[in-house]
């Protein structure tokens, strides 16, 4: 057995020994239970009054100043120190006058409300105007544990924010009004906003915004958050409605909010050139069910509409939502989109055409994507693209997605120059068209750009023109491959075979050869027949010489 380091067996010394003090031999003696009880007993005496007091006046790391009213609170904000924390002790709820709490100068403010709300009694149509803080100047604002409401204003109904930063932490925010835009946060200015926890619900505008509105390079971020009942009564964006502004959901229940135009859930034009340019525009693992507009024309996107935007999705699934025209989730005109994990498309509604998604140009790079059960009652049950769109599609499934008219599950539009790529495991079938195209509908002379397929993969077409290529690049990427093995016909007059010569995939009309030609076997046919009447001509005017002779 090898000696421990710095036993004498180590060293070679005589291990000292330790002298035990009289304290020591008392604690350890027969009497030594009662005294140590006896000392712990004396010493949590002394310690939890002690404990008592500190948190009866501090109540957490911070020495907060206690307030209970509108006044208190008002002036302590407003005439403090520049750097101040408050603690709720009671309900707040004013309805005195319209003035709100005005937080400037480059200041810093802690409010915990402590469970309580802040109530001003006035977030309706018909309230007076009132909202509870007009934040400006620099400052830096954290409010949490609590409920702001009741508030009423021409622009944000309980906060106006001007270059500031806010952080809103396990605050409901609920039952304000404002008679333009943003129901209850109008920011501008690169302000910020972060909402982590807690609800955004039933605030209503007149204008855009029924929660949030931003401008001007500003930034909202809500997280692990409920969003719901929020609506935006004549515009756009029924809970946010970013202009030229960042914005992002994560880990959020978005669900039962509404707009009069586009975009039930965000509606975002432009892209932010701000300081918070480095954060993208993103929806990041949240649910967005329930969404909707206004059933009318031009009101699309029942829960998000981009126009000339950008954004990027991971990890969330959009389910029951559906727009007044076209794209019952998802509609996006000329932006930027990138999607790097599962997303899901489910029961989705266009009373137009994308049942789940409308792209109407721009640039789209979307992976791991499900649609299901979708609907449009014009064209492309799940997906709809058009209008010079560069696509590029990985890892898809479309099953049980329908059209009234064309395209049960994806419809690509013709007139324009779309670009529509797609690799890996591809699977559209099993969906329903109830014109042209169960599948896949291709108008004119679109094509599928062809990367390297997935063996599994099953992808039902359809052209307008009933023959002709469907394929760029088939062989190109995935050479000794059958394409009739990943492709087949939606139209049981036509069928999918490989042309040897461009070694792209094409629609051949049954009964004929795969040369991309449906008339060369007519056009033998009708040489043989016409090779036949020539014979027998000659023949009658021989046999008319013949008989002329005898």
């Amino acid at each position: 057995m090898l000696p421990r380091y710095g036993s004498s067996q180590h060293t070679g010394e005589e291990p000292k020994r330790k002298r035990m003090k009289m304290s020591d031999k008392i604690f350890r003696g027969s009497a030594g239970k009662g005294v140590r009880l006896a000392a712990i007993l004396c010493a949590l005496a002394m310690i939890l009054p002690a404990m008592a007091f500190i948190q009866a006046d501090t109540l957490d790391a911070y020495d907060r100043t206690k307030v209970r009213t509108w006044d208190e609170l008002k002036d302590l904000v407003e005439d403090g120190p520049e750097e101040v924390y408050i603690i709720l002790m009671d309900d707040i709820i004013d309805k005195s006058n319209d003035d709100a709490i005005v937080i400037e100068d480059d200041r810093f403010v802690d409010i915990d409300l402590n469970g309580h709300k802040i109530d001003r009694k006035r977030g309706t149509e018909d309230g007076k105007d009132g909202r509870l803080f007009e934040i400006s100047g620099a400052s830096n604002v954290y409010i949490s544990n609590g409920t702001l409401t009741g508030g009423h204003g021409d622009d944000g109904g309980c906060m106006y924010l001007d270059n500031v930063e806010v952080h809103l932490s396990n605050i409901i925010l609920t039952g304000n009004y404002s008679d333009g835009d943003g129901g209850a946060i109008y920011l501008t200015n690169e302000a910020l906003v972060s909402i982590y926890g807690g609800k955004i619900c039933n605030n209503v505008c007149d204008g855009d915004g029924g929660a949030i509105y931003a401008e001007d390079g500003s930034l909202c971020a809500i997280r692990e958050s409920e969003v719901y009942g929020n609506r935006a009564e004549d515009g756009c964006g029924g809970v946010l409605y970013a202009d030229e502004s960042s914005y992002e959901f994560k880990k959020s229940n978005v669900h039962d909010n509404y707009c009069e135009e586009s975009g039930g859930v965000v509606y975002a034009e432009g892209v932010s050139d701000s300081k918070y340019l480095v954060m993208d525009n993103a929806i990041d693992n949240c649910t967005m069910s329930g969404n909707h507009t206004k059933k009318d024309e031009d009101c699309n996107g029942g829960a998000v509409c981009m126009i000339e935007s950008n954004l990027i999705m991971y990890t969330t699934t959009f389910e029951n939502n559906y727009c007044g025209f076209d794209g019952g989730a998802f509609y996006a005109e000329d932006s930027d989109v990138i999607v790097y994990s599962p997303i899901i498309f489910r029961n989705n509604n266009a009373p137009d055409s994308g049942g789940a998604m409308r792209l109407h140009g721009g640039h789209y790079d979307m992976g791991i994507l499900t649609f299901e059960g979708n609907y449009a009652n014009n064209c492309g049950g799940a997906l709809y693209i058009n209008n010079d769109c560069d696509v590029i599609m990985w890892d898809i499934t479309m099953t049980g997605n329908s059209a009234r008219l064309d395209g049960g599950g994806l419809l690509v539009g013709g007139d324009d120059d779309n670009t529509v790529e797609i690799y890996g495991q591809i699977i559209i079938k099993d969906n329903t068209a109830h014109r042209d195209g169960n599948n896949v509908f291709l108008r004119e002379d679109q094509v599928l750009k062809c990367g390297e397929l997935s063996q599994d993969s099953r992808i039902g077409v359809e052209l307008q023109e009933g023959k002709g290529k469907i394929t760029k690049n088939f062989s190109k990427n995935n050479p000794d491959v059958d394409a009739a093995r990943l492709f087949f016909s939606d139209n049981s007059k036509y069928y999918v075979a490989l042309d040897p010569d461009s070694g792209e995939a094409g629609m051949y009309k049954e009964g004929t050869s795969g040369d991309m030609s449906d008339n060369t076997n007519v056009w033998i046919c009708v040489g043989i027949v016409v090779a036949i009447v020539a014979l027998a001509a000659v023949a009658l005017i021989l046999r008319s010489k013949r008989s002329k002779n005898q």
